[in-house]
């Protein structure tokens, strides 16, 4: 008899810089929230590569509660304050090695 089998993969603690693909959401009203959790905060996935356990997601220089997904997506909780405002806000994804994605933007436009 067997049973399921399961898969193990280490990652390096060090690799090619991250990258961001995508954003989700790509823009959004300001003071709006969006993707809504449970705790009644905003979310944001990110579809990327390279992407390492202990990653930080940043928003206009401000690192958010982030969680590893996998090597190609993680997802942050947003505080109100970060699109309370309307504006362009660079959104950088950093490995715990220090190495830092190309920037992508986040919109939030005037309601």
């Amino acid at each position: 008899r067997s049973t399921n089998t399961l898969v193990w993969k280490v990652l390096p603690s060090s690799g090619p810089a991250p990258a961001i693909r995508s954003l989700h959401p790509e823009k959004t009203a300001a003071g709006v929230a969006f993707n809504v959790q449970s705790n009644g905060l905003s979310a944001m996935g990110v579809v990327g590569e390279n992407f390492l356990p202990g990653l930080k997601l940043w928003i206009d220089g401000k690192a958010l509660e982030t969680s590893f997904g996998g090597v190609d997506q993680l997802g942050a909780v947003v505080p109100p304050e970060v699109f309370a405002r309307p504006g362009r806000y660079a959104v950088v994804v950093e490995n715990p090695d220090g190495k830092r994605s190309p920037a992508k933007e986040f919109v939030v436009t005037a309601k």
